[in-house]
């Protein structure tokens, strides 16, 4: 098969700090399009310096079947795995991580950090806000922002950040648990309008507001131990409001 891909040439500038740094390096990702460089280290790598340029001609088949040989040249351990216009060079046990790359991108993520368990951190905001999502396309780790998944269709929060520095905003989805969800949350916690039964899973502490509203609740155990705001937790068949922990703010029921 034909790859209308360009031609990668190493820029001979770097070949020295490339040279260098072989042993280190992780991978590289470089997009194919027309006269317009790009390329992108995994984040966390980015001290290890390769550089690709892309040419003006289209590569034959032969040229396209060379590079595997110019890779090995740079190293003999290095291999590479092509994914629509993207090609990831590196070491075997990375190249995974290219179709993980290819959703980053798709979500318009930035400050990410990949982890050796295939999760990312952010520094910053992720807003997945109507997305049309069944679940969450990435695992998650930590976060400085905001996490925002509403108005989705997650069954689950399965791959949700364990650590969000500000607020977490799951509200609008289906969900029948909060397992899997994050263990600490730095602002609000909003998982109002869902199909919840219990608020097992809940993080210990939420510093601002917990939003439990518009669910199928006929209990509070299991909600977080300390808010730092006001708790939120009408229209549900709550007969009682045992569970609830150490509320800074004020409390919103139907009792």
């Amino acid at each position: 098969m034909l790859l209308k891909v360009k031609y990668i040439v190493m820029l001979s500038y770097y070949i020295k700090i490339i040279l260098d740094n072989l042993e280190d390096i992780k991978w590289i990702i470089v997009s194919f399009c027309d006269y317009v460089i790009s390329y992108k280290l995994l984040t966390n790598f980015e001290d290890k310096l390769v550089i690709y340029s892309l040419s003006c001609e289209q590569t034959n088949q032969e040229e396209f079947e060379s590079l595997e040989g110019r890779i090995k040249d740079l190293n003999p351990k290095y291999e590479y795995k092509v994914v629509n216009d993207k090609i990831a060079i590196g070491l075997p046990e990375y190249l995974e991580y290219l179709e993980l790359f290819e959703i980053i991108e798709n979500y318009k993520i930035e400050k990410y950090t990949f982890n050796d368990n295939g999760s990312i951190d952010v520094n910053g905001d992720v807003n997945l806000h109507n997305e049309g999502l069944t679940k969450l396309p990435i695992k998650f780790r930590n976060f400085t922002g905001d996490f925002i998944c509403t108005v989705n269709k997650l069954t689950s929060l399965e791959g949700s950040p364990k650590t969000v520095g500000t607020g977490f905003y799951c509200d609008n989805n289906n969900l029948t648990s909060l397992e899997d969800g994050p263990e600490t949350v730095g602002d609000d916690f909003n998982c109002s309008s869902n199909n919840l039964t219990s608020l097992e899973g809940c993080p210990e502490t939420v510093s601002g507001d917990f939003d439990c509203t518009n669910n199928k609740l006929t209990s509070l155990v299991g909600s977080p131990k300390t808010i730092g705001g006001d708790l939120h937790c009408r229209d549900n068949n709550l007969t009682s409001l045992e569970g609830i922990g150490d509320v800074k703010g004020k409390i919103y029921s139907d009792l």
